[in-house]
């Protein structure tokens, strides 16, 4: 067998007269360099020809590694509650000097104490509300109510304008995501008002509330005076009215399915503006009559005059001659409205109705305003026309359901 040098152990080269030879003896073998002329030899480290290794191949450059699979975004979780029942939170509010906010563990508060300036109420868990049976801020600012839930329940002998949660001559308030609920009497009717504001109210907010099952839902005064994407519905009366004020905003909400059961002198409203109201926005609002009975849609009555009136890209789907109907008001912008006729499944109209109301029609009777892009059954419109508005019977199905995928309202049904 051939053998390849590898080393000498003594680290001399091989030169001349330098023979390597392997010697054996009783089976064991050493490879030794054997130097002729001074005949010695001197072990040899040596490996087999066929089993040299290969010439090592440089290795790739190493992938680079991946940037981390990023965690799952967090869900929501409920927020550790720093009060746990009425007797912590009247024990906090007592001491409270503004800017705290006390978070509230689910379960039934009772009447709420009186809330400092500068206070925020919240829900520990927006999906668990504690319950209120009164809460009143009066001459208050900076204040916030998170998630609560407002409850009124009906006492024999109370009256329809019974009223236990009520803003008065405050500023900057905000309702936000609140179950503002009413109570029924004895006979099914829908009992007390809801959330009512008060006086001299400045810069507050109602939004995303759902308010059902009362006489009359949320009535407005006051300046800058804002209600946004709120639920309301199963109301006897009015769903929103408002008095004198400025600078009233209403939209997005879903306002619908007025009850059934009604007083012998109920005048069902969904909108109603009483009072004067110098600049008003009603827009992007979906007002559906529903499985409820028949109701005037936004309506304003004619002893005070408004300025500044601007009713835009509402869908209104009703069974009364007054859908829309405003009739003393100076300037504005009464654009994109689209009205249908509510009728049952036969295109019939609604039973429940005076035979000589069922048709909606937008009824503008003011002065210096815009009037474009309106659909529905009937328009009345004495000092302004233009060719872009159209007389026009929708399905009103077909309409429900392209107001139910619409963004602005698809929310409310999911």
């Amino acid at each position: 067998m051939d053998y390849k040098l590898v080393y000498e152990t003594n680290g001399q080269p091989a030169g001349d007269g330098l023979r390597p030879t392997r010697i054996s003896n009783e089976g064991q073998s050493l490879s030794v360099l054997v130097d002729i002329k001074e005949e010695k030899f001197t072990p040899l480290i040596f490996v087999p020809i066929e089993e040299a290794p290969d010439p090592v191949e440089p290795q790739p450059d190493p992938e680079p590694t991946p940037d981390p699979i990023p965690d799952p975004v967090p869900q929501p979780v409920p927020t550790p509650a720093n009060v746990q029942n009425a007797g912590e939170l009247a024990q906090a509010l007592s001491s409270a000097i503004g800017g705290e906010t006390f978070v509230l563990a689910p379960g039934d508060y009772g009447d709420c104490p009186s809330i400092p300036s500068g206070v925020t109420l919240q829900a520990a868990d927006p999906a668990n509300n504690p319950k209120f049976s009164r809460l009143n801020v009066v001459k208050r600012s900076d204040i916030a109510l998170l998630d609560l839930h407002l409850k009124y329940t009906y006492s024999a002998g109370d009256g329809d304008a019974t009223n236990r949660f009520l803003c008065q001559d405050s500023t900057n308030i905000r309702y936000i995501g609140c179950l503002i609920e009413g109570d029924y009497s004895e006979t099914g009717e829908g009992k007390g008002r809801g959330l009512r504001f008060w006086g001299n109210n400045q810069n507050c907010l109602i939004a995303s509330c759902e308010i059902a099952h009362w006489w009359k839902g949320l009535g407005l005064n006051g300046t800058d005076i804002v209600c946004r994407g709120n639920d309301i519905h199963d109301i006897r009366s009015d769903g929103i009215n408002t008095g004198d004020g400025s600078n009233y905003l209403i939209e997005g909400n879903y306002i619908h399915d007025f009850a059934m059961i009604g007083g012998q002198f109920d005048h069902r409203d969904m909108i109603q503006v009483i009072g004067a109201a110098n600049g008003i926005t009603i827009r992007d609002n979906l007002l559906d009559q529903g499985a409820g009975r028949y109701a005037q849609g936004i309506w304003s009555d004619a002893n005070s005059k408004d300025f500044g009136v601007v009713i835009q890209n509402n869908v209104l789907i009703m069974s009364h001659t007054n859908c829309i109907a405003w009739i003393n008001f100076d300037g504005g912008d009464w654009s994109g409205n689209r009205v249908a006729q509510w009728l049952d499944d036969q295109s019939n109209p609604r039973p429940d109705n005076n035979s000589g109301v069922v048709i909606p029609k937008i009824n503008a009777g003011g002065d210096n305003f815009a009037f474009m892009d309106n659909v529905a059954p009937g328009i009345i419109n004495p000092s302004t026309y233009d060719p872009s508005n159209q007389i026009k019977v929708l399905d009103d199905k077909a309409l429900r359901a392209e107001a139910q995928a619409d963004p602005r309202w698809s929310h409310f049904f999911k």
